[in-house]
């Protein structure tokens, strides 16, 4: 039966929750007293979603806000109904929403959340007005008034669950069929009986079981001779297309049915065919003689080598092993909202500025030089220190009037340096023990002889 549902929503209740771990996440499942609905505005406010998800400004609210790992301990005290992007995308694909007007006031509590907490001129709260604009600039678009309801997926489902019943009553109410391959006769019918013997034959006197030597499925239209030469049938019996087979009558010799030559005398041999003559005796060569084979002289051995170590290719494993740590260290999630910016070099193309030539500099973010460590690109610690520098630059001058990009490349330039002077250190240290232990090695293989 088809369920009536009000036209005036149910009331809405958000009760306070408390933080696990520094999150609260909000539910995004309907409760069974207040069921959601799927309406035109919700579909499009999902495109609208996953249009300010692309930007470059929703980094900061795509998740609940952690308040350990931000260090934020009053977050949920001063922000008593947290909200964030990834929750309200839940709810829109769960059906949480009665009408449009709900998943709107979601989205502006984001904002509202970020101008309470975050004091003006942070990066955060700019970030939070400039996705704010981007929402307004959608929303406009939006036909808000005319708003209905449309058929879910689940009506469909039922309308194709019922055709299904009515194919399931239809094949319940045909006779069965018997499986492909296999006759309709009982398998208990086909008996196995003697032969009568006339004479000495080399013929077994039961049938044996070849197979391929008795077909596997009787025709319907054809008349099994072993099923009539059972003794026990006295009563007719009907095949699938209701033709009657009458029992044999007394004097029916089951013998003439089988195969002439199983009901012949002895088997006869055909004649061997006659000796060959005798051949005469191919003559044998005799072997040959090997051939004599040079010896080869043997050539005095000449001293090993010292080995060759490439104290260039040493100090390269030793910089690259420090390079790839620092990467490391700044692509850490605590680090993030201050080293956004280099995430993606495909997002400098799309909303950098048109004076950048992006042909002529080189792309550069985390993981591109990440794939340059790795491919060996750099000749020593000091290249890549120059690499990173000069992505920063470029990200300045790609950017030259977004404050956000300006205050990630500080942040960020300010960690890089700051960690700077640790690396050094343990890599001129790393090296200097490895030229202790070479230099060890090498003493020991000198007094064992090898050298």
């Amino acid at each position: 039966p088809n369920v009536i549902r009000p036209q005036v929503p149910p009331p809405r209740e958000e009760p306070k929750l408390v933080p696990v771990n520094g999150i609260v996440q909000p539910p995004v499942i309907p409760p069974p007293n207040r069921p959601g609905r799927r309406t035109n505005v919700l579909e499009e406010l999902k495109s609208v979603l996953n249009c300010l998800w692309r930007t470059r400004w929703s980094h900061h609210f795509r998740h609940p806000v952690d308040a350990v790992v931000l260090a934020v301990p009053d977050y949920h005290v001063v922000i008593t109904h947290p909200m964030d992007l990834g929750t309200v995308k839940k709810r829109l694909q769960n059906n949480y929403y009665w009408q449009a007007q709900e998943a709107i006031d979601d989205i502006e509590l984001i904002f509202d959340n970020c101008r309470l907490y975050n004091l003006p001129g942070s990066t955060v709260h700019q970030a939070g007005g400039e996705l704010q604009n981007v929402f307004k600039s959608k929303l406009a678009m939006l036909d808000l008034e005319n708003e209905h309801e449309i058929q879910g997926k689940a009506d469909k489902r039922k309308k194709r669950s019922a055709t299904d019943d009515i194919a399931a009553s239809y094949l319940a109410s045909m006779p069965p069929m018997a499986p492909s391959g296999v006759s309709h006769y009982m398998p208990g019918l086909v008996p196995q009986f003697p032969y009568v013997q006339t004479g000495p034959s080399l013929i077994p006197h039961t049938i044996p079981n070849f197979p391929g030597f008795m077909p596997g499925c009787v025709p319907d239209t054809l008349i099994n001779p072993l099923v009539l030469a059972k003794p026990e049938l006295g009563h007719s019996m009907k095949t699938r297309r209701d033709t009657e087979v009458k029992p044999p009558p007394s004097d029916y010799n089951v013998l003439s049915a089988l195969p002439p030559l199983l009901t012949r005398g002895p088997i006869e041999m055909p004649p061997s065919p006659p000796p060959a003559p005798p051949q005469a005796p191919e003559e044998v060569e005799p072997p040959k003689p090997d051939p004599v084979t040079p010896v080869p002289v043997p050539v005095p051995s000449r001293p090993a080598l010292p080995p060759v170590v490439s104290y260039k290719e040493l100090d390269w494993q030793i910089d690259k092993k420090h390079a790839l740590h620092a990467l490391k260290a700044m692509m850490k999630r605590k680090r993030k909202p201050f080293t956004w910016a280099f995430n993606n070099h495909e997002l400098w193309v799309q909303y950098g500025s048109l004076d950048y030539d992006f042909e002529k500099e080189e792309a550069l973010d985390w993981k591109i030089l990440e794939e340059h460590v790795n491919d060996d690109k750099y000749e020593d610690f000091d290249a890549f220190v120059c690499s990173v520098r000069k992505m920063f630059q470029n990200a300045l001058r790609c950017f030259p009037d977004d404050s956000l990009v300006k205050n990630s490349v500080k942040k960020s330039n300010e960690i890089f340096e700051r960690r700077l002077p640790k690396y050094r250190e343990g890599i001129a240290r790393a090296k200097e023990n490895a030229r202790l232990m070479l230099a060890e090695k090498e003493r020991e293989l000198a007094r064992s002889g090898d050298l």
